[in-house]
């Protein structure tokens, strides 16, 4: 009786975790939209100060959208994952070839059509950010997003290629 009782409750845990994982997948969205903004705003920002270009990785803008999404998903907001793995493991793991490469995070609960615009200033008004994307090393970017309910959560690569 004891033991049909723990399985029970054990399943009982597991059925609300899948339905909880399922209705955070149902509700969850990527905005290439707000994606192309963030890129455009800091592609501008980096021709201003650097003599070459960003341009657009689409190996990168998977992981990045890869990075926001589990950053949401585990609950989580560090280069460092929960499990302790370091965000560039992530590239390497993909065999993306670098000889340099960067990681901008950010997370804002603005409107939709605000959001990007406000990821760009949040990243501007961290010397550190900022540094990143003034930074003349770096000439491919991938910038992902991922939105639960009201929090948006950015992820931008930056690589210079190995």
């Amino acid at each position: 009786m004891r033991r049909a009782l723990v399985l029970a409750l054990v399943m009982l845990v597991l059925s609300t975790a899948v339905v909880s994982a399922a209705v955070v997948w149902r509700n969850a969205t990527t905005n290439s939209s707000a994606e192309h903004i963030l890129r455009d705003l800091i592609i501008k920002e980096h021709a201003r100060v650097c003599s070459n270009n960003l341009s657009s990785d689409s190996r990168l803008v998977w992981m990045a959208r890869f990075r926001s999404t589990d950053m949401i998903l585990r609950g989580y907001f560090s280069h460092t994952t929960p499990d302790g793995r370091k965000w560039w493991s992530f590239i390497q793991k993909a065999n993306i070839k670098y000889a340099s490469a960067g990681e901008n995070i950010v997370w804002n609960t603005y409107p939709d059509d605000l959001s990007a615009a406000a990821a760009y200033n949040q990243f501007m008004g961290s010397s550190g950010h900022r540094a990143l994307i003034r930074s003349c090393t770096y000439t491919r970017i991938g910038v992902g997003d991922y939105k639960v309910g009201d929090k948006r959560m950015f992820t931008v690569l930056f690589i210079k290629p190995a």
